[in-house]
């Protein structure tokens, strides 16, 4: 059974199916349209306020920039966190595996 979808937003669909190149394998990915050419039919939202600073925030270094130390610090705990997940997640599949846990 066919979902009723009000004419403009199937005209929308429409427009971006036939206005985006077909991918071929290999190749980059289009550009994005520039932002003139995006119509809508609603006022732009304005995005919400950045939040106020506060004492317990990290401070950065007065140019903005991020230091190497910090770069490396941040990849070691991203790439601690995902072994600790594929640990955590070889761990429930020795569970399930065991009857001991009931997905």
């Amino acid at each position: 059974m066919p979902l009723p979808y009000s004419s403009p937003f199937q005209n929308l669909l429409a427009n971006i199916s036939a206005a985006r190149p077909k991918l071929v394998r290999g190749s980059p990915p289009p550009p994005p349209p520039p932002a003139s050419a995006i119509t809508l039919s609603h006022p732009p939202v304005a995005p919400p306020p950045p939040p106020p600073p506060t004492a317990t925030s990290p401070q950065s270094s007065p140019t903005g920039s991020v230091g190497l130390p910090d770069i490396d610090r941040r990849t070691n705990s991203i790439a601690s966190l995902r072994l600790k997940a594929r640990e955590y997640e070889m761990h429930l599949e020795m569970l399930r595996k065991n009857g001991d846990l009931i997905s």
